[in-house]
This record gives C-alpha cells, sequence and structure tokens, in this order.
C-alpha cells in the first residue's frame, strides 16, 4: 500500500496483493492527474485483477466517493479474499505450491 497527500488531502494511493515474485495480483489505485490516472470521486473504486502481468479485467467494488474513504474501502476488500486470489493466480500460471 502506498499514498500521498497535499494540505491534508490524499492526493493518490495503490492497494495491490502481489504474489511471491512482485507480480501484481489484484490492485485498486486512485491518481487522477496522470494522464491515464484514475479518479475514484468520478468513477467509483474497482479492483483490477491481472494476469500475465496485465490487467485481465476490472470489478467494481464501490460507487464514486471521497479518496480517503475509497482507501479504506480498498485497503479492507483485498486481505477479506487472499487465499481466493492467490489461488486463481497460481492457476493461471501453473504454479504448484505445497
Amino acid at each position: 500500500m502506498g499514498y500521498s497527500h497535499s494540505s491534508g488531502h490524499l492526493t493518490l494511493f495503490v492497494v495491490q496483493f502481489e504474489d511471491g515474485e512482485w507480480a501484481i495480483v489484484v490492485r485498486s489505485n486512485h491518481d487522477p492527474e496522470r494522464e491515464h490516472g484514475y479518479d475514484v470521486a468520478e468513477k467509483g473504486v474497482y479492483l483490477d485483477v491481472y494476469r500475465d502481468e496485465e490487467k485481465y479485467r476490472s470489478e467494481e467494488l464501490f460507487p464514486p466517493m471521497q479518496p480517503s474513504e475509497a482507501l479504506t474501502y480498498a485497503k479492507d476488500q483485498i486481505p477479506m479474499q487472499p487465499e481466493g486470489y492467490s489461488t486463481r493466480f497460481e492457476e493461471w500460471h501453473e504454479i504448484r505450491t505445497q
């Protein structure tokens, strides 16, 4: 998880779950200042699911909200299903775990 703020306002954040090799499994973010950035206040909170190091799909979690609230929801949502995310990631990448 990482975030930045200015004058008490959250300006960007990223919350992601990674495998043991630092590959992104799922990710939620807010970064409206970038050219291809994402604004949770306009578009809502999404969870991006990755496969083969590329975004595979996006799942809507919550409707538009203030970035500070969205960060709380995102950081609470991702840990709720780590085994499900890990299992799917391992199946897609043919990873065998003991």
